[in-house]
């Protein structure tokens, strides 16, 4: 992926800030209300990438490949012979997730790359799966690259970030060598891209 645009830096900022993105280190353990949702195979053979994480840090076990045991979610991305499920078969799996999530907010569901690794799909088929169930539970917490898809789009998140990113003034930056970027003349829409001006 590309540098993403000022407009969409400013709104991961935000997103970040209200815990909504996945940290995109190697996790290994939550808050007790955490629940770590990884990418599975119906078979439940959890032996490598996000999968191994969970069986060993939390909780999930081997032979249950989908849904909610100790603090993890599996969500099937593969078939019982580790092949890759069709998108409208994984996108059954995230719905269920996010019916989940919806009921239960008393959790909060931290979905690493699901799809993107072993499965081999991008971060552009799997984020689409998420953000095509309806506005996103506040408990649900994607990777970065997740939403950046759904951002540069040029959809909104939802109102509560895009009436921030209106509102935010951020101070002009100074580079020391005469050049000021002043952010917020770029943030209006009539610009697309941003440069820097003496």
């Amino acid at each position: 992926m590309s540098a993403p645009s000022v407009e969409v830096r400013v709104q991961l900022e935000l997103l970040a800030k209200q815990g909504r993105i996945t940290p995109c280190e190697r996790i290994t353990q939550l808050n007790p209300w955490g629940i770590f949702v990884f990418g599975s195979n119906l078979a439940g053979r959890h032996g490598k990438g996000a999968a191994k994480d969970a069986v060993t840090f939390f909780d999930a076990e081997h032979g249950k490949g989908v849904g909610l045991v100790g603090q993890s979610y599996a969500l099937p991305t593969k078939d019982d012979n580790l092949k890759p499920l069709p998108l409208a078969e994984i996108q059954r799996h995230v719905d269920t997730l996010l019916d989940l999530a919806a009921s239960d907010p008393d959790h909060q569901y931290v979905v690493t790359r699901v799809g993107c690794g072993l499965a081999g799909y991008t971060p552009t088929d799997i984020a689409g799966l998420f953000f095509s169930w309806g506005e996103l539970p506040v408990n649900v917490c994607l990777p970065e690259e997740f939403w950046r898809v759904k951002l540069e789009s040029g959809a909104e998140v939802d109102g509560r970030v895009k009436n921030k990113v209106d509102q935010l003034e951020v101070a002009p930056l100074d580079f020391g060598d005469g050049d000021i970027l002043d952010i917020n003349h770029y943030l209006s829409s009539e610009y697309d891209d941003v440069s820097v001006a003496n």
